[in-house]
């Protein structure tokens, strides 16, 4: 059964990942590396956040907007979560503690989560 036949306006996914993208995860993403995020909400060049990836010039792009962030050198790439489990290999929940300091116990139930 489709989530549209189930009731609902948005899919799981898609509520999950609204939840999730919240102002202030990519910048606490920059912050932990040090580095300052761009002012600008469009695709902007930065430098890899990988202590693996030394560049000399830029050669990653961020959307701060979207929350989205590729290496076009090392293929590091995905949201600040997803970015932050690459780089440090750890968990999506130890990945949400780490940036947003919450308490990764607690989960919503019914058409909020899945």
């Amino acid at each position: 059964m489709g989530f549209k036949r189930a009731g609902w306006k948005k899919s799981p996914k898609a509520i999950k990942r609204e939840t999730l993208d919240r102002p202030g995860a990519m910048e606490a993403l920059f912050a932990r590396y040090g580095t300052t995020p761009p002012a600008s909400f469009d695709w902007h060049p930065v430098h890899c956040l990988s202590p693996d990836h030394f560049d000399e010039n830029a050669s990653a792009s961020v959307n701060m907007a979207e929350g989205a962030f590729k290496c076009h050198g090392c293929g590091l790439k995905g949201d600040a979560f997803a970015v932050l489990q690459q780089i440090e290999k750890m968990s999506f929940p130890e990945a949400k503690q780490t940036l947003l300091g919450e308490d990764t116990a607690t989960v919503k139930s019914g058409s909020e989560w899945i």
